[in-house]
């Protein structure tokens, strides 16, 4: 209801709310009104005159009449009395008195709301410091301790999918560079898992923007306590003013939601629970919040107490599923409590929450609390309790969870007491004093009614059978119980009188309910405990039941009460154990849920063995695979781990754990650390937290070669000690990230620190560093060697000067967060990156940059992306920063996020020709904004991609939209766009003129209507995600494509489309593609979705994604002919469906690819399977498919009868057995991909090859296959292609593998990719005389192998083609390398080659003896020279992509060529040649060809281009691809006799360009061949074009050429004067007309493939060709000819042959064209018969 609020101007909002009366009011006024409005005008004052000038500005629209009127009126009064007096006089005088309490009703409201939530928290939040003791309660200010509080991202990085012992979820407690700074929701680069931003209160947490806040713990770290101290702090504001993020709020409301009613409807039980007197009225709230909700704060407490199913089951209007899903009060700031189970869901629902996660109380905290709950004893008392809490590693973590904390100090309020080192021992004790404190009372006050110890423990026991057999009937979570619930009310009773059970009573609408509840969880669930102990004695049946249903269910919220079970009696803890271990044993690795439940019950089995200290049992458990550590250790969980760890059996050391992460927080943690990284000795991600380094960094050497991540947080290192720690790590291999955080680094000095080669990430945040460090940090950053990201956060750098910084090759991001850089700071930090080298990103967040100024910015040719979030930029900045952009000079990404720019204007912006992202988040831009934000898009010039995201865009109109070209993809995320501005979106779209893709996400669109759609020609894929889409929608979601008139691609996401029907879909013939994710769709909608694609006409693929299709069933399918592609992902599919999905298959009718994953088929049978003639490929990913399964899913494939490749990934096929395999004969690729196949498996998969049949290649990718074998391989003579992706190969493998092609007998091609190879030997290979290509894809090759790698090829025999790619070869020599006469090609891409290496590796080449190719490729050259180039006669093509060379470097390239002495192809893409110079070019005779391809080339650098060809003399075709020529001129250039072909494609050519190309190509002098594809051409114009006597051939390809061009093209075409060849293909044509067309006499052949064009183009067509005059091949292939008539087709003289393949036309309309054209017809193309044919045929 709150979206009827409307935002006003800033300029117009009064100053404090009590000057001005609330403007949405007048709104709430404006809707009552209504017709009375004139009326009221006069009796305020107002002319008439005016009131009509009211009714022109807002037609139409009457509530803004009204509003607008009000509203300027009372802007008009001098204050908000005399506003509201004059007011309502006004309304009693129309007789409108009905609405004057409107005026009056929100303050009353609010003032009397305050007064009685004040006295309630007052009054009731209080803390209890005893119990037993309800009388000790004390204010919460009296005890209250602040939680240390992390800002986490809300969802995990990436999912918890477990591999090789690696399983992700660990919460990494790096919380820098974790901003979303890759646009379209990528992650960053350095985030991992989670980013934590610590909070310094709960003050910070409010200030958040976001507007939904999850609170996630476990239970007694003080969730609910920190909400009560929130609603209490408020209450004390109201009488104490002062600044407070809480002052702005009029109404807090706590509400807990395990007290709710059935509907949980906010609202409801804000009358029920807090204000039980219900005087204020429901619809009063409702109003007040929805147009207040800015001044409201909801608390929700406990959302995990309650069934997450009855939660979102519950979604009327205010229930809390809809408020937390923003359905409604979506301005309300809501921020509710929740375990992390529960969490997870909401998060998974509603992924725009902010999540907190409290992390309990630190040292400083713990000490705190202790003064405060010990006030009243001395400091020795004090010292006592710290010295008892800190006596024991358990003890000191349990004392980080606030309960436990409080629940030791109850156990410590007499002078000298102990405390128990088990968690089960301290319930214990507390549930003793309990007793003690019963048994007191009772013998001084009623002796008589003394409970005897045994009677207390009956009861604890009979407690906790309530509260066991309760969750067994009510599901677990229950903690709130009627009193008929216990046995007898004299137990409720007692329970209450010793403390364990408290009373409470609320209202549920008019009734008043009464209930009971535990202390606390925790403490219920000891009772639990208690109860299910004696069971284990008394009836272990029924113990096991329990346990197993537990186990089965949320195993988090019972984590306390298997420990206090394991705690308490052994035998319970072997069965907590032995079940675990069974969960455990199997659990699900595909899906991040059941890996969240993998992590609690992986936690809960260490735990209870660490509590039932049960270390014998840990000996049994050593081999087992799950035990992986896949969560921080940390406090309990690095206690329990370290206990399991030092109970290990003496020789085993887990060798299955790959990686763990640790964070010690204690000088002690650092030696449990060590001592669990020296027996399992895996990958180690540590963090050290508040641990004092500075003079004790050596502590880390044992550790340091394990370590892959750092994080040293607080641990007072200072300058000195980076030198210390880097020179530590020195020969550390595996570190990657180091992340120093609130250490003191200021006067770091420039000393070269140690290299560390492989540390990628270095993070100094809030290290006290200033202006004056920025010198000695780059210094330090260049001498570690390989960092790539670098980021300094929170620290003091106003002032940077950009001198003295030392290059740093390696870096490619630089983030500056937080740094106090001011707007003339921007110079000197963009000299910084400049000095750098070769940063390609730079992120500037939190920094004030307002007022910038777009002068004396460094040029930085490496800036790729510019980042500028939450800098201040304001609308009159825009124009400033863009001269930055450009200045820059290569910026294609800039990205604008939280910086407000609404007004903002489209002049003054400088052109970016390297611009192709602009991103606009959340920068405040609203409809009126839409045009300024076009016309800055094209004024910049070469944008292709624009991002808005949240920004208000609704009411957006599509007029003033500026025309640009270049943009190819429009994406509006969050944009407040509703149903009735998609006209105006697709009216924009169309204007902007070029748009390809249209994403639309997470606005509301239900109710969608398809009139009055613009057509958008250019547009081809529509994306609509999350826009509330539903079934009775999809009629006007397709009319809505085909008016759009050319979208190709259809993806509808998170959309309800449950119940979609079939009929009324507009046929939408140029749609292909059609993709349902997470749409509601069920089994019984099969047939309408079906029925859809039919109707739409043309789709070739369909593709449903986490829909519900378990049951389908394939009758009642309509024939798709169209179809080609069928993909169900995570659809629920089980072994029983997979006979009704092939019969879907069959029906659909040409389905050549079908892919199901993510669906459950173990089990799978190949009966009934439906003959399926066009299937070609079948995937089955993730689909449970076990050993036991591979025969049937070969009878399935047999059944199918066509299929030529076979995918199974990540299903489990360890033992796999080859017989009773049903042979395939069509079957040609069998891809088995993490199958847990093993070495030992490797003769079962080529038996089930070779019974296969015809397979000619096998992919075995992410299988362990070391140690395999070549003997009992069964020959299989069909296999060609052998292909082994990380399968643990090692170098002693290398022999067998080659043994097993050598025995397949007929494999010419080998791929071995992520394997290990290094010190690979070349002997005991067996020849293999079949084998042609050998590829080694990152397999850890270094260069002292190189040697063996060639001997290995020469001992193969007959390898033509050796690619070596992801392998380090620096520092590669030439020497001793075998001949290998059959090596014609050499491919080296990304193995660190660098530009001292290029001697050794031409020598390399001369040596093998015959290569004709190489290829390097992502290899650095930049400083490449031409000397000691060793002749190599053979080679015929070099190579040279993305490796840093530079337009410096061109001159040493062609010595190179030269030296070589036979190149006839050079080919340099992906470098940068940008100011290339065309002097000290040597000419290469041989050379032919030369390929520059995004090689940064700009039109100024044409000339000089010609020059370096020109110079070398013997050039015949030149590659331009993928440079930007815009405004490229013809003048200066170098005839080149020799070039007979130049390609310019995507080189961003303009239609006014096309005059300097002709010039260009005619200045060149023999061009025959000119290539102009993928460049806008459209309003080319004919006129100014040179003529160019050689040129024969012209291609314009996807140029964006429309109908309304061909003329211009034709006339271009003459002016040229020879073209005989004219291509026009992937243009779009339809609407051509065959007027004003240019007579082209040399042209004999035109090609117009892909163009769109329809049954009535076909006579323009033809008419075209008549015109032109000499046309004799027309080809037309894939254009929808289909309704074509032939009676309407005039004869075209000069016409011999046409080609109309793949046209669509049927038959009868094929003859009828012929007759019309008098043509012969063979296949699908038309032609006349040379004369002397038609002799022949007169003579018979």
């Amino acid at each position: 209801m709150d979206e009827g609020y409307s935002k006003q101007s800033s300029k117009h909002q009064s100053t404090t709310e009590q000057t001005r009366i609330d403007e949405k009011l007048f709104l709430v006024l404006a809707r009552k009104i209504t017709k009375d409005w004139k009326e009221l005008g006069i009796f305020l004052g107002i002319e008439t005159a005016q009131i009509d000038t009211y009714e022109r500005n807002y037609p139409n629209d009457l509530n803004q009449q009204v509003f607008r009127i009000v509203l300027d009126w009372s802007r008009g009064q001098p204050n908000q009395k005399a506003a509201e007096d004059g007011l309502k006089k006004a309304l009693k005088e129309i007789g409108r008195a009905d609405v004057v309490s409107i005026l009056g009703e929100m303050e009353l409201i609010s003032k009397a709301l305050i007064e009685a939530l004040v006295s309630l928290y007052k009054k009731t939040l209080k803390v209890n410091t005893h119990p037993a003791h309800k009388d000790m309660a004390v204010d919460m200010d009296h005890l209250y301790v602040s939680l240390e509080l992390l800002q986490e991202t809300n969802q995990p990085d990436k999912p918890l999918i477990l591999q090789s012992g690696l399983v992700k979820g660990k919460h990494e407690t790096d919380h820098t560079i974790h901003i979303d700074i890759k646009g379209e929701h990528e992650t960053d680069k350095i985030q991992t898992e989670y980013k934590k931003i610590p909070l310094k209160s709960y003050e910070n947490m409010l200030s958040l923007d976001k507007k939904r806040i999850i609170i996630t713990a476990e239970s007694g770290y003080g969730k609910s306590t920190l909400l009560k101290k929130i609603a209490y702090d408020w209450a004390v504001l109201q009488s104490d003013k002062q600044e407070s993020p809480l002052s702005k709020y009029k109404l807090v409301l706590l509400l807990e939601i395990n007290k709710m009613e059935v509907k949980f409807n906010i609202v409801d039980e804000i009358s029920s629970q807090i204000l039980p007197k219900n005087e204020f009225g429901k619809k009063n709230f409702e109003n007040y919040m929805a147009q207040n909700p800015e001044k409201v704060l909801i608390l929700l407490d406990g959302a995990d107490e309650i069934s997450f199913e009855r939660l979102q089951n519950a979604n009327e209007d205010f229930s809390v599923s809809n408020v937390l899903s923003f359905k409604s009060l979506k301005r309300c700031k809501v921020i509710v409590t929740s375990r992390q189970s529960t969490a997870l869901k909401l998060l998974n629902c509603n992924p725009d929450f902010t999540r907190i996660n409290i992390v309990g109380f630190d040292d400083n905290n713990k000490e705190k609390y202790i003064s405060k709950y010990f006030s009243n004893y001395d400091s020795q008392h004090h010292a006592h309790v710290l010295s008892e809490i800190n006596k024991s590693e358990t003890l000191r973590s349990l004392g980080e969870i606030p309960l436990f904390l409080w629940l030791m100090c109850s156990s410590l309020r007499q002078v000298e007491s102990r405390l128990p080192d088990r968690v089960t021992e301290l319930l214990h004790n507390t549930i003793r004093i309990f007793y003690q404190q019963k048994m007191s009372k009772d013998c001084s006050s009623n002796p008589s009614g003394k409970i005897t110890e045994e009677k207390f423990n009956e009861l604890i026991a009979k407690l906790g059978q309530v509260a066991l057999e309760c969750s067994k009937s009510k599901g677990q979570g229950q903690n709130s119980f009627t009193v008929s619930e216990f046995d007898s009310e004299e137990l409720v009773n007692k329970g209450c009188e010793v403390g364990l059970l408290t009373r409470v009573q609320f209202m549920h609408g008019i009734e008043r309910v009464k209930r009971v509840k535990f202390y606390h969880t925790v403490i219920m669930e000891f009772c639990c405990s208690v109860y299910l102990s004696d069971m284990v004695e008394s009836n272990p049946d029924k113990f096991s039941e329990y346990m197993s249903r537990m186990l089965e269910g949320d195993v988090n919220r019972i984590g306390y009460l298997l420990r206090f079970c394991s705690g308490r009696n052994r035998k319970a803890a072997e069965y907590v154990i032995g079940l675990t271990r069974k969960h455990l044993s199997v659990y699900n690795q595909n899906t991040p849920v059941e890996c969240e439940r993998y992590i609690c019950l992986h936690r809960t089995m260490m735990l209870a063995l660490f509590e039932a200290k049960l270390g014998s049992t840990v000996k049994t458990l050593a081999m087992d695979e799950w035990v992986r550590f896949p969560y921080e250790l940390k406090g309990e969980d690095l206690l329990a781990a370290h206990y399991f760890i030092q109970n290990l059996p003496e020789r085993s050391s887990l060798h299955h754990v790959s990686d763990i992460t640790i964070a010690c927080q204690e000088t002690t943690d650092l030696v449990l650390l060590e001592q669990i990284v020296a027996r399992i000795r895996c990958d180690l991600s540590l963090e050290v937290v508040g641990v004092k380094l500075n003079d004790k960094i050596h502590q880390l050497k044992s550790i340091s070669e394990f370590v892959t991540s750092l994080t040293l947080r607080y641990c007072q290192l200072s300058s000195v000690s980076v030198p210390q720690l880097f020179k530590l790590f020195q020969s550390a291999a595996k570190l990657k990230k180091v992340c120093l955080v609130g250490n003191n680094l200021h006067g770091l000095k420039s000393d070269h620190i140690p290299h560390i080669s492989s540390l990628e990430v270095l993070i100094l945040d809030r290290c006290k560093l200033t202006k004056e460090d920025i010198g000695p940090v780059f210094s330090n950053v260049a001498a570690a060697g390989s960092v790539s990201t670098f980021a300094l956060i929170d620290n003091d750098l106003h002032g940077i000067k950009g001198e003295q910084i030392t290059p740093v090759s390696s870096l490619k991001e630089l983030h500056l967060y937080a740094c106090g850089i001011q707007s003339d700071d921007i110079g000197s930090v963009f000299s910084i990156v400049a000095a750098a080298g070769s940063v390609t990103t730079l992120v500037l967040k939190d920094n004030d940059l307002h007022g910038i100024n777009g002068d004396q910015i460094a040029v930085v040719s490496s800036l790729k992306e510019l980042h500028l979030h939450s800098s201040g930029i304001q609308s009159d900045d825009i124009g400033p920063f863009f001269s930055i952009v450009a200045a820059a000079g290569s910026v294609t990404k800039l990205a604008l996020k939280d910086n407000d720019l609404h007004g903002i204007k489209g002049d003054q912006i400088t052109p970016v020709s390297s611009l192709k992202e602009l991103h606009l988040y959340s920068c405040g831009i609203q409809s009126g904004d839409i045009g300024s934000v076009f016309s800055i898009v094209t004024a910049a010039g070469s944008v292709t991609k624009l991002v808005l995201e949240k920004n208000d865009l609704h009411g957006i109109e599509g007029d003033q939209i500026t025309e640009v070209s270049s943009l190819k993809e429009l994406h509006l995320y969050a944009c407040g766009i509703q149903s009735d501005d998609i006209g105006s979106v697709f009216s924009i779209v169309a204007a902007a003129g070029s748009v390809t893709k249209l994403v639309l996400e997470k606005n509301d669109l239900h109710g969608i209507e398809g009139d009055q759609i613009t057509e958008v020609s250019s547009l081809k894929e529509l994306h609509l995600y999350a826009c509330g889409i539903q079934s009775d929608d999809i009629g006007s979601v397709f009319s809505i494509v085909a008016a759009a008139g050319s979208v190709t691609k259809l993806v509808l996401e998170k959309n309800d489309l449950h119940g979609i029907e079939g009929d009324q879909i507009t046929p939408v013939s140029s749609l292909k593609e059609l993709h349902l994710y997470a749409c509601g769709i069920q089994s019984d909608n099969i047939g309408s979705v079906f029925s859809i694609v039919a109707a739409a006409g043309s789709v070739t693929k369909l593709v449903l994604e986490k829909n519900d299709l378990h049951g389908i069933e394939g009758d009642q399918i309509t024939p798709v002919s169209s179809l080609k592609e069928l993909h169900l992902y995570a659809c629920g599919i089980q072994s029983g469906d997979i006979g009704s999905v092939f019969s879907i298959v069959a029906a659909a009718g040409s389905v050549t690819e079908l892919a199901l994953i993510d669906n459950d088929l173990h089990g799978i049978k190949g009966l009934q399977i439906t003959h399926v003639s066009s299937l070609k490929e079948l995937h089955l990913q993730s689909c449970g498919i076990q050993s036991d399964d591979i025969g049937s899913v070969f009878s399935i494939v047999a059944a199918a009868g066509s299929v030529t490749k076979l995918v199974l990934k990540d299903n489990d096929f360890g033992g796999i057995k080859g017989d009773q395999i049903t042979p395939v004969s069509s079957l040609k690729e069998l891809c088995l991909y993490a199958c847990g196949i093993q070495s030992d498996d490797i003769g079962s998969v080529f038996s089930i090859v070779a019974a296969a049949g015809s397979v000619t290649k096998l992919v075995l990718g992410k299988n362990d296959l070391h140690g395999i074998k070549g003997d009992q391989i069964t020959p299989v003579s069909s296999l060609k292609g052998l292909v082994l992706e990380a399968c643990g190969i090692k170098s002693d493998d290398i022999g067998s593998v080659f043994s097993i092609m050598a025995t397949a007998g007929s494999v010419t091609k080998l791929a071995l990719s992520d394997e290990d190879l290094h010190g690979i030997k070349g002997d005991q290979v067996t020849p293999v005389y079949s084998l042609n290509e050998l590829h080694l894809y990152a397999c850890g090759i270094q260069s002292d192998d190189i040697g063996s790698v060639f001997s290995i090829v020469a001992a193969a025999g007959s390898v033509t083609a050796l690619v070596l790619k992801d392998n380090d070869l620096h520092g590669i020599k030439g020497d001793q390398i075998s001949p290998v006469s059959s090596l014609k090609e050499l491919q080296l891409a990304k193995c660190d080659i660098q530009s001292d290496d290029i001697g050794s590796v031409f020598s390399i080449v001369a040596a093998a003896g015959s290569v004709t190719t190489l290829v390097l490729k992502d290899n650095d050259l930049h400083g490449i020279k031409g000397d000691q180039i060793t002749p190599v006669s053979s080679l015929k093509e070099l190579c040279l992509f993305a490796c840093g060379i530079q337009s410096d470097d061109i001159g040493s390239v062609f010595s190179v060529v030269a030296a070589v002495g036979s190149v006839t192809t050079l080919a340099l893409k992906d470098n940068d040649l940008h100011g290339i110079k065309g002097d000290q070019i040597t000419a290469v005779s041989s050379l032919k060809e030369v390929y520059l391809d995004a090689c940064g080339i700009q039109s100024d650098d044409i000339g000089s281009v010609f020059s370096v060809v020109a110079a070398v003399g013997s050039v015949t075709t030149l590659a331009l691809k993928d440079n930007d020529l815009h405004g490229i001129k013809g003048d200066q250039i170098t005839a080149v006799s020799s070039l007979k072909e130049l390609c310019l494609d995507a080189c961003g050519i303009q239609s006014d360009d096309i005059g300097s190309v002709f010039c260009t190509v005619a200045a060149a002098g023999s061009v025959t061949t000119l290539v102009l594809k993928d460049n806008d051409l459209h309003g080319i114009k004919g006129d100014q074009i040179t003529a160019v006597s050689s040129l024969k051939e012209l291609c314009l390809d996807a140029c964006g050429i429309q109908s309304d061009d061909i003329g211009s093209v034709f006339c271009t075409v003459a002016a040229a004067g020879s073209v005989t060849t004219l291509l026009l293909h992937d243009n779009d044509l339809h609407g051509i007309k065959g007027k004003q067309i240019t007579h082209v006499s040399s042209l004999t052949e035109l090609q117009l493939l892909k163009c769109s064009l329809q049954s009535d183009d076909l006579n323009p067509l033809l008419s075209t060709v008549a015109a032109a005059g000499s046309i004799k091949h027309v080809w037309l292939n894939e254009n929808n000819l289909r309704g074509t008539k032939g009676n309407q087709i005039s004869p075209v003289s000069s016409l011999e042959f046409l080609d109309l393949t793949d046209c669509g036309l049927q038959t009868d309309e094929f003859r009828a064209v012929a007759m019309s054209l008098d043509m012969l017809i063979r296949g699908s193309v038309l032609y006349t018969p040379p004369p002397t044919f038609e002799k022949l045929l007169q003579f018979f």
